[in-house]
């Protein structure tokens, strides 16, 4: 803040005074507060048909929460597989990547070379996901959604345009 008021522009003169002042105003206000961002965009959508422009209208989530819910659970040999499909994922990915790039193609066929590596780098992934996985020695793996979340969500318009909004309403 003390930036703010020790820099000599016009205009951050103007600003420092009004803040010294406490007659700084908002550059925007609050039409409508919702519960759900459906309702929201709803309201935002129908300020977008009566002509308003994107930099005219914003919403803004308050309260936000992350969320977890755990959704299953399974257990350790369960959970080596499934991650194993990760790293079997990844471990094609990485022979693509190798087998596309040879240094052995006069010898060997690309096409080929790709091929025997893409399927290398599955059994290699996948082994040693799963192997990791049991060596962690996990009982019990847990399955959870997870999401953020927020009390309500206000639509804001910029001021010079509020009262239109308001009217735009039917407010």
């Amino acid at each position: 803040m003390d930036s703010l008021l020790n820099r000599d522009t016009p205009i951050d003169a103007k600003l420092k005074a009004e803040m010294e002042a406490h007659e700084f105003e908002p550059s925007r206000v609050v039409l409508a507060s919702f519960d759900t961002f459906a309702l929201a965009h709803e309201l935002v959508e129908k300020l977008y048909e009566e002509g308003f422009e994107t930099h005219d209208v914003s919403v803004v989530a308050d309260n936000l929460v992350f969320d977890s819910h755990l959704t299953g659970s399974f257990g350790s040999l369960v959970g080596g597989f499934k991650r194993a499909t990760t790293g079997a994922t990844i471990g094609s990915i990485l022979g693509l990547g190798f087998g596309l790039t040879s240094f052995f193609t006069p010898v060997v066929s690309a096409l080929a070379m790709a091929l025997y590596l893409i399927v290398f780098g599955a059994v290699v992934g996948a082994a040693v996901t799963f192997i990791s996985h049991m060596f962690i020695r996990r009982s019990r793996a847990f399955e959870a959604e997870n999401g953020v979340y927020s009390d309500h969500y206000s639509v804001l318009v910029i001021k010079p345009r509020a009262v239109e909004a308001r009217a735009a309403l039917g407010g």
